[in-house]
């Protein structure tokens, strides 16, 4: 009996550690965003259409990031929302800077 317990606990300890670290790595703190994103969403900032994992990652990765970042630009304007989770972007220096002045970053 212990035998078996023993090969059981070896077969199936690596997988579910496997599945502890990606539910404590992508699946905890994409549903901790939740509430974040949604209200990024509510506030009328628009955005690309991300996946609930992986956010806006796989645009990024499929061509280079200055020319889908351009696009976006051109799409949604100087401010706009992006999934990493909920994170604010915007290519425009002059309001970066009176941001960061603002909340003394």
């Amino acid at each position: 009996m212990s035998v078996v317990v023993a090969l059981l606990a070896t077969v199936l300890a690596p997988p579910l550690l496997l599945a502890a670290y990606i539910f404590w790595v992508a699946v905890l703190p994409a549903i901790q965003a939740l509430p974040r994103h949604r209200q990024l969403k509510a506030s009328g900032l628009q955005g690309p259409e991300a996946s609930f994992l992986l956010g806006n990652s796989p645009q990024l990765v499929a061509r280079p990031v200055h020319q889908q970042v351009l696009d976006w630009v051109r799409k949604y304007g100087p401010i706009f929302r992006l999934a990493f989770p909920g994170i604010s972007v915007s290519p425009d220096y002059p309001f970066l800077a009176t941001q960061m002045r603002a909340n003394r970053c």
